[in-house]
């Protein structure tokens, strides 16, 4: 068998001309004063453009305030959530929070006693506030989220009650709290079998560092 051959350069281009319509007079508009013409766009801009529907049509979490509003568009908070030397096992979970995507369902597989939304899946349920606080007394954070609604809003803002950044130490301390009760979320409901207080919180011990 012949081996293949590349054809040569200027017969791609030739192909590539042929088969893909000329698109210089195609542009994409950012903003209410920015076009960029689409042979041109750069990958940034691009994600950008394409987050713009969904940013519109995100409704804003319930509870627990009408302030929070959807972070995706953040770029300050991304910024921050990308440049924490988090657990990559950590990245996950958080990343579905922020982007209020955790399969909400009309009644807590759990609890049976609630609705299930992000709030209640990760913060709120009265099985999983309990380990919150005795992890997070762990870390020394317990008076500093004291109540559901507290955690809720450094959680979806990484920010503190003054609106500035959390410590890094902080932050990698409430990943590492959210990947297992993330992580014993599921095993419960892939098994069949209901939560854990000691179960769960020996699991998050075996994860933190000595």
């Amino acid at each position: 068998m012949p081996p293949i051959t590349r054809p040569p350069s200027s017969t791609a281009v030739n192909l590539v001309s042929r088969w893909v319509p000329h698109c210089s007079h195609w542009v994409v508009q950012l903003s209410d004063r920015i076009l960029v013409q689409v042979d041109s766009i750069t990958p940034a801009q691009f994600r950008r453009y394409l987050q713009q529907p969904i940013v519109s049509s995100l409704t804003t979490p319930t509870p627990p305030t009408s302030q929070w509003q959807s972070p995706i568009g953040n770029r300050r908070l991304w910024m921050t959530f990308w440049s924490t030397p988090f657990p990559h096992k950590t990245l996950t979970p958080w990343y579905r929070l922020l982007h209020n995507s955790t399969w909400p369902s009309a009644l807590c597989q759990l609890c049976r006693s609630a609705s299930e939304d992000g709030y209640h899946f990760f913060v709120s349920c009265h099985h999983k506030w309990p380990f919150w606080q005795a992890a997070l007394d762990i870390f020394g954070l317990s008076q500093l989220f004291s109540d559901p609604r507290s955690l809720w809003a450094a959680l979806t803002t990484l920010t503190d009650s003054t609106g500035g950044r959390l410590p890094t130490s902080s932050l990698v301390a409430l990943g590492t709290i959210l990947d297992s009760i993330w992580r014993f979320h599921w095993r419960c409901i892939h098994d069949g079998s209901p939560w854990s207080h000691r179960v769960v919180l020996a699991m998050f011990l075996s994860s933190v560092p000595t």
